[in-house]
């Protein structure tokens, strides 16, 4: 049976298309054929554009406008052969894997979704009676020194776009309040660090500029706080909202009026609330990441501590085996020394003398034999004996 028959009974079982990154021209081929062009871009992940290519690199016919409808109505339809040759049919085509930050990124903009959902529409008050305590203390800043006067408001010298912004940002502190973020630093110019869970965010509430100068706007008393912007840009009707921090992408929206009293400040909330799961979804990567680096060191160490002991256990082998050679050599030489006494003559007293010595030699020789622990064990001593020899032998 051919490789190519072979893939074809095994698209005939089927495959899991979201799984298979690396496929045949020929399965491809036949994936092709079976499924629309849209469904399986998607599930290789690329576009409709760069599967097309793919096929027309690999001159793998694709099927015509209208094809699929003509399937779904049952009408007959022609499938063209794959003119290739069989070598070509096995050629393997390879899918780049998905990247992991683009599911990060789409699991982020659910979670915002959810939250825009979840959470209530911001609620900008008419006047600044009833403003944010923040946003209160700006303006006994700015028209008196006493914080706690009463009558703040009535020699108010903010401007229109002064008035507004300083209305929305009370109500977008006053949302963030109830899902239980913290102002860490508030500045007058519309720039804000939020603490929420263990993300840090960077929040801005501005007026958009312009370098052109608008119709009815005086350039010289638009705002109560000139000094916080550039002296060559000027006011647009339009608010600038954005927001970015350690666990979330920047983000930056331009509305007009209407378009923040209606969703923009309330996306602008959901963003920060989603800024948690975010944060805590980051926090449990990093967890795993540091288990995972923990177990990898504790393997490693212990892969290095049992190559170690090998090791050791090696030059203990190597150290016993030079002992034994060495203590064959003695006896060897031994022998031959018994040989020469016995082709020699000599007096009973010189034989006595020299057998004796002989026989106290032979005897040390066989106390440093490294063999002589194993013959314990074989006549039942400790079996620990000859491990404890290997592991700890006697220098020689």
């Amino acid at each position: 049976m051919s490789e190519t028959t072979l893939k074809t009974e095994r698209l005939a079982n089927g495959i899991d298309v979201e799984e298979q990154r690396i496929l045949s021209v020929y399965e491809l081929y036949e994936l092709v054929w079976r499924h629309p062009m849209y469904k399986l871009a998607r599930q290789f992940g690329v576009s409709d554009r760069g599967l097309a290519n793919c096929c027309k690199r690999y001159r793998i016919p694709t099927p015509p406008r209208g094809h699929w409808t003509k399937v779904d109505t049952g009408k007959s339809v022609e499938r063209p052969n794959l003119q290739l040759a069989q070598s070509q049919m096995v050629e393997v085509v390879v899918f780049p894997v998905a990247n992991p930050f683009d599911n990060q990124k789409k699991q982020t903009k659910r979670e915002r979704a959810e939250a825009f959902r979840k959470i209530d529409q911001p609620s900008i008050d008419s006047c600044l009676s009833d403003a944010h305590p923040i946003v209160a203390s700006w303006i006994c800043d700015l028209n008196c020194s006493n914080s706690a006067c009463a009558d703040c408001l009535s020699s108010l010298s903010l401007s229109d776009f002064d008035y507004y912004r300083l209305r929305v940002t009370s109500a977008f502190f006053k949302s963030i309040d109830k899902i239980g973020a913290q102002v860490v630093q508030a500045r007058v110019d519309g720039r804000f660090r939020i603490q929420i869970g263990s993300a840090e965010l960077k929040v801005s509430i501005r007026q958009k500029m312009s370098e052109e100068l608008r119709h009815g706007i005086d350039p010289d008393n638009w705002t109560a706080w000139p000094e916080h912007h550039g002296y060559w840009l000027y006011p647009t009707k339009n608010m600038k909202l954005s927001v970015s921090g350690n666990c979330v992408r920047s983000l930056e929206f331009v509305y007009s009026r209407k378009e923040v009293e209606q969703y923009g400040l309330k996306r602008l909330v959901a963003c920060v609330a989603a800024a948690r799961k975010a944060a805590a979804r980051r926090e449990n990567e990093r967890a795993e990441i540091r288990a995972k680096r923990r177990a990898e060191g504790q393997a490693k160490k212990e892969l290095e501590l049992k190559e170690t002991a090998m090791l050791a256990r090696w030059e203990g082998f190597e150290r016993l085996a030079d002992q034994w050679n060495k203590s064959q050599k003695l006896l060897a030489f031994l022998t031959e020394l018994r040989v020469w006494a016995n082709h020699h003559a000599l007096s009973d007293e010189v034989d006595t003398t020299v057998s004796s010595w002989l026989d106290s030699v032979e005897e040390s020789i066989r106390c440093e034999d490294p063999l002589r622990d194993l013959q314990k064990i074989l006549h039942g001593d400790e079996a620990s004996s000859i491990s404890q020899s290997l592991t700890n032998p006697k220098p020689t």
